[in-house]
């Protein structure tokens, strides 16, 4: 019994020592992880402030929405979006639209109606009714039609009286085109 109080006795004093010892550490280890943390927090503080005031200037552009467009409008809107065309006023509300490859596109301006009507043709009649069908199934805003003499069009309506950008007409107007150049190799 003296032999086992001896040896929790020395048992406890050797543990003492070696909890002190993993204390002074720990307070140590404690005080370097708080100011690694501080230091840690204050730059992605610093830094995610900088982001997030980079970006929020980005998103501050303004634009103008237009209910209508004047003939001329239209024109220099085309020109700046689509500088490889060649464009001509036909008439107070049609203008054509000639692309580099030589197809024309007329643009149909009902500024009393608040809208746009893009459309081309073509004269042979090699397209199919089912490659008509498959097209309209598959593509968005353009639609093909063959009138009664066989010749196949191709239309597109843009409604501008709730208001677009020029932005989103310049793009409209490339996305016909580009359609529309598609349209002739089918």
């Amino acid at each position: 019994m003296i032999w086992r109080h001896k040896c929790e006795i020395s048992y406890r004093s050797i543990l003492g020592v070696k909890r002190k010892k993993e204390v002074v550490f720990m307070k140590i280890f404690n005080l370097f992880k708080t100011v690694c943390y501080r230091v840690a927090i204050a730059t992605v503080i610093l830094f995610g402030s900088y982001i997030t005031s980079q970006s929020v200037y980005a998103e501050t552009k303004t634009a103008t929405v237009y209910t209508k467009f004047s003939d001329q409008e239209i024109i220099n809107i085309a020109k700046e979006y689509y500088p490889k065309v060649e464009l001509e006023l036909l008439e107070k509300g049609l203008i054509r639209l000639t692309l580099d490859t030589g197809i024309n596109i007329f643009i149909y301006n009902t500024r009393e109606g608040g809208s746009l009507s893009f459309f081309s043709y073509r004269t042979e009649e090699d397209v199919t009714l089912t490659k008509i069908n498959q097209w309209n199934q598959e593509k968005r805003f353009l639609k093909l039609y063959k009138d009664k003499d066989g010749n196949l069009f191709l239309q597109a309506d843009l409604y501008v009286e709730a208001g677009i950008t020029k932005e989103y007409l310049g793009t409209f107007i490339k996305t016909v085109a580009i359609f529309i150049n598609y349209l002739f190799y089918i």
